[in-house]
């Protein structure tokens, strides 16, 4: 899939967005077709790919634009497409079923969407959080969130959510905000950043990771919370991934690691440099990375495979 190609003599570049990891050589991304000159919020709908190493590509046009994918739980064929204003696709092979969570058309847009224990959790800004129930069935999940604020120019809301169980769940988002929710009810933590905190992970009942603008790594759980200093990096961190027992971070630009000691380490690939990064996704013994203009994964850590559209 070229870069960039021409429609109706306008100059359409290619952008993979988000992705899921089926497992080694097999996953689903989301390739987004932008008008050159208008950024992302130019006018397009998304098309997901499946590859496999063995069976190549197949598309599948969705008609609404998507921002986030998910495996689905308990059926390994399946993954959820979310957009930004509500828009929800169940996908299998050449087949989408459509949802919609209602809430979002004026609230604000939907920015994660996340398996936790038996149910996919959507959250967003105006502090948005959804718990899918069963098919069509969204309801708010927002019991002690604050409420969206009536100032336009008040940027406020979540960017990621993650949990080890149903009963212990964290969200992150605009302005360093950190919320824990415990048993359905959520408070907020006070947080060591101003910063954006665009992902959250949790490890263990005591170990939470966050990372977002200008290199911010935190770690932390219930209300302890702390800023790890690295001076590796200062570009603003996207992914944040758990795999084969080590954390690996990556902005627009390099894939990090971790290590036991706090510290930042860049990862290298082995595949032609530079390459773009962004979001990371581990599932099925692999790990996936999933820039906006490359796509690469590892069963291991350690050798990598690049994948051409």
């Amino acid at each position: 899939m070229n870069s960039e190609y021409l429609v109706d003599s306008a100059t359409v570049s290619v952008v993979f967005s988000d992705g899921v990891s089926i497992g080694p050589g097999h996953c689903r991304v989301i390739v987004d077709p932008v008008l050159v000159g208008q950024g992302e919020d130019g006018p397009a709908n998304s098309i997901i790919v499946e590859w496999s190493k063995e069976l190549g590509a197949s598309a599948l046009e969705i008609g609404h634009p998507v921002t986030r994918l998910s495996p689905f739980p308990g059926h390994p064929s399946q993954i959820l497409a979310v957009g930004r204003l509500g828009f929800v696709g169940l996908v299998e092979g050449d087949n989408i079923l459509e949802e919609r969570i209602e809430g979002p058309q004026s609230k604000g847009f939907i920015r994660d969407v996340r398996v936790i224990g038996q149910h996919i959790y959507a959250s967003g800004m105006g502090y948005q959080v959804y718990r899918r129930l069963g098919p069509g069935n969204w309801e708010p999940f927002d019991h002690g969130l604050a409420k969206p604020s009536t100032d336009y120019l008040d940027v406020t809301g979540f960017n990621a959510i993650d949990g080890l169980s149903e009963e212990d769940i964290y969200a992150v988002g605009f302005g360093g905000a950190i919320w824990h929710c415990v048993s359905g009810e959520w408070r907020q933590i006070a947080s060591p950043t101003n910063l954006i905190l665009e992902r959250v992970r949790a490890l263990k009942p005591d170990l939470v990771y966050a990372v977002g603008q200008a290199g911010a790594v935190l770690r932390g759980y219930e209300d302890l919370w702390t800023s790890i200093d690295q001076t590796e990096t200062d570009e603003d961190f996207w992914g944040l991934e758990w795999f084969n027992g080590q954390l690996y971070l990556s902005t627009n630009g390099g894939l990090y690691r971790l290590n036991d000691r706090d510290d930042l380490q860049r990862v290298d690939l082995g595949l032609p440099e530079p390459r773009t990064y962004s979001q990371l996704h581990a599932h099925n013994g692999a790990l996936w990375s999933f820039g906006p203009r490359h796509l690469s994964w590892t069963v291991d850590g350690v050798s990598w495979d690049a994948v051409v559209l």
